[in-house]
Parts: structure tokens; sequence; C-alpha cells
């Protein structure tokens, strides 16, 4: 009989013992006190990026958000606690990465939060019940990205948002095997994937959306974390300074505009296997 293979709850299981892999844990929120790693996501700058896209959208209503495939809730508590009320769909039962590392605090007093075992396939919500959907890394796990992002138009309310982060693309269908050679979890466990750019505005927009922002690699905290926004900033006062020098270059990293044209060079130039987009998409 062929030993079993390790699931992604068996191998962070035993990132969590291992010094070398801490970093690793702890940058996928998959720490063993599930508090202390909602809260740093709470905090993050990648979450507040993903507040700030939000806000003109939900202003003045605490509106509801469907956190899908948000495995162990981080993000379904970051939400409550930003006043939201926020449902979590996650298949995965273990107590290390799926929903049974949130169900012995989710009814804690401030940690309402909604669980279903459900997949992005097959959504067990009437249509228009949600003001957002939220994925963090979950499209490129799916089976289909057009049924899921189906599936989101359906439980979207009209004029909803469904904000899809941090999904790895290839430039062409080769570089996969590039980009999971040098996965770690998927060398352990599997499961991983990653698309081209116009397949998944294809599936959104074959959903319905019709309003679409991508946000590149490096023009957002949200794709590029975890390195801070001023860690960007520092990187990109180094780059200018090569061609204007150091005392002009650390001015320009000070505004705005400058270094969003540099997250555009700099996507623009980024063809890595596997580098991480999001999207926004309206209903």
């Amino acid at each position: 009989m062929s030993e079993r293979k390790p699931t992604v709850a068996d191998v962070f299981v035993r990132f969590r013992q291992m010094p070398e892999m801490r970093r690793l844990v702890e940058d996928c929120y998959y720490d063993e006190d599930l508090l202390e790693a909602a809260k740093r996501f709470h905090q993050s700058e990648e979450f507040a990026a993903v507040i700030s896209s939000l806000r003109p959208r939900t202003a003045g209503t605490r509106a509801s958000v469907l956190d899908l495939g948000g495995g162990n809730g981080v993000a379904s508590l970051a939400f409550c606690w930003s006043g939201f009320r926020a449902v979590l769909a996650e298949p995965d039962h273990s107590q290390a990465v799926g929903l049974g590392a949130i169900a012995p605090v989710q009814k804690q007093e401030g940690n309402d939060v909604g669980l279903c075992a459900a997949i992005g396939e097959a959504l067990p919500f009437d249509d228009s019940t949600f003001d957002v959907v939220y994925t963090r890394q979950v499209l490129h796990h799916v089976s289909s990205l057009e049924v899921v992002c189906a599936e989101v138009f359906r439980v979207l309310k009209p004029k909803g948002v469904y904000i899809a982060t941090r999904e790895h693309v290839i430039s062409r269908p080769g570089d996969l095997d590039t980009f999971l050679k040098n996965h770690p979890v998927h060398q352990l466990a599997g499961g991983e994937n990653a698309h081209l750019l116009r397949e998944y505005r294809g599936a959104l927009n074959g959903a319905g959306f019709r309003k679409i922002r991508v946000l590149g690699p490096w023009e957002s905290v949200i794709n590029y974390y975890p390195m801070t926004c001023a860690q960007y900033a520092s990187q990109c006062r180094e780059a200018i300074s090569r061609y204007i020098g150091r005392k002009a270059a650390a001015r320009l990293a000070t505004i705005g505009f400058v270094l969003r044209m540099c997250g555009v060079y700099r996507t623009n130039t980024d063809h890595s296997p596997g580098r991480l987009y999001s999207f926004l998409a309206s209903r």
C-alpha cells in the first residue's frame, strides 16, 4: 500500500516545528495561535489596502462579506473587526488550516463569523446575498475558474464587488513547471497552480463582470507583501538613484505618482513564473 501524500494541513503542522520555516508559516498566517495571526493580518498593510479599495463601495453600511476559501479564517476575523458581517466558506475542516482552526473562537465576543463548509464551484447561498466576495490565493486552486467566477457573480448583490487577491500568474504555459518546482508546499502536498493573466480576466468577463481593475505584482502592497510599503519605496529609490543620484532619488521616492510609475514599469518587465496579481471586479 502506497504511503498517503501529506495534506496542506500536514505540511504546515510540520513547518511549525521547523525554525527555518517559521517565516513562511507566519507569512501564510498559519500560526498555531489563530487570534495572534488574525490580529497581525488585521494590522497589515495588505489588509489596509484591501479595505481602502472597498470603502468607497461599502461606506455607511455594515456590509456583508463572503470570505471564500478563507482557510483558517484570519481574513474573516479581520473583516469582522473592521465592521463587516463576515461568512467564511471553506471546504477544509482541519484544525491547522481549515474550519477547525476558527471554530473554537468563532463565537467569542467580537468574533461573530458565520462558518460554512463549501467549495466555490457550488456555493450554498441565494442569489444576491453578499455586498463583497473576497478571496486570497484561491482562484489558482479551483477546478474551474469560469464556474467559480460565475458563482461569485451570482451570490453578489447588484453593484457588489469581488476582490480576488494574490493570484499566481504565468506568461506562457511552459512556465508552470518552473513555478511548481520552486514552490515549497507544492513539493510536499501538491495542489498549486497558476494561470495566464488573460485566463483570469476571461473568467471574470465571462461571468458577467464588466468593470475589472487589475493590480500587477508591483502596483499594490496586496501583491508584494510581505515586503512593506517602506521597503518597496526604498527599492524604488535605489533603482532611481542609478540614473539621477541618491539625493534627487530620495526626493522623488516620496512622491506617490513616481512610486506608482515604478510599480507599472516593474510589473511590465516582471515575467517571473507565479508572480502575484489581484483583481477588483464590480457587478
